[in-house]
Protein backbone atom coordinates (compact mmCIF):
# COMPACT_ATOMS: atom_id res chain seq x y z
CA UNK A 1 0.00 0.00 0.00
CA UNK A 2 0.94 3.48 -0.79
CA UNK A 3 0.95 5.70 2.08
CA UNK A 4 -0.32 8.54 -0.21
CA UNK A 5 -2.13 10.96 2.65
CA UNK A 6 1.14 11.08 4.55
CA UNK A 7 2.83 12.91 1.57
CA UNK A 8 0.10 15.54 1.35
CA UNK A 9 -0.69 15.72 5.14
CA UNK A 10 3.14 17.31 6.30
CA UNK A 11 3.84 14.28 8.93
CA UNK A 12 6.95 13.31 7.69
CA UNK A 13 9.06 14.19 10.83
CA UNK A 14 6.75 11.88 12.96
CA UNK A 15 7.38 8.49 14.81
CA UNK A 16 4.56 7.01 12.76
CA UNK A 17 5.70 8.36 9.41
CA UNK A 18 9.60 7.21 10.40
CA UNK A 19 8.67 3.39 11.53
CA UNK A 20 6.34 3.47 8.07
CA UNK A 21 9.30 3.96 6.12
CA UNK A 22 11.40 1.66 8.28
CA UNK A 23 8.91 -1.46 8.04
CA UNK A 24 8.16 -0.42 4.00
CA UNK A 25 11.39 0.80 2.34
CA UNK A 26 10.16 -0.13 -0.99
CA UNK A 27 7.12 2.75 -0.40
CA UNK A 28 9.69 5.87 -0.12
CA UNK A 29 10.31 6.63 -3.46
CA UNK A 30 6.91 6.60 -3.76
CA UNK A 31 6.10 9.19 -1.43
CA UNK A 32 8.99 10.59 -2.04
CA UNK A 33 7.12 11.58 -6.15
CA UNK A 34 4.04 12.36 -4.40
CA UNK A 35 5.90 14.62 -2.43
CA UNK A 36 7.51 16.23 -5.50
CA UNK A 37 4.37 16.50 -7.45
CA UNK A 38 2.65 18.45 -3.99
CA UNK A 39 5.23 20.93 -4.07
CA UNK A 40 5.21 21.34 -7.61
CA UNK A 41 1.40 21.86 -7.57
CA UNK A 42 2.02 24.73 -4.56
CA UNK A 43 4.59 26.61 -6.56
CA UNK A 44 2.08 26.48 -9.91
CA UNK A 45 -0.70 28.52 -7.47
CA UNK A 46 1.62 30.52 -5.85
CA UNK A 47 3.33 31.81 -9.22
CA UNK A 48 -0.05 32.35 -10.59
CA UNK A 49 -1.22 33.94 -8.02
CA UNK A 50 1.28 36.28 -7.48
CA UNK A 51 2.00 36.81 -11.04
CA UNK A 52 -2.00 37.17 -12.13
Amino acid sequence: MINVSKSFGGAESTAETVLFYYLNPLCILNNANFNIINISIKNHFINVLYNS
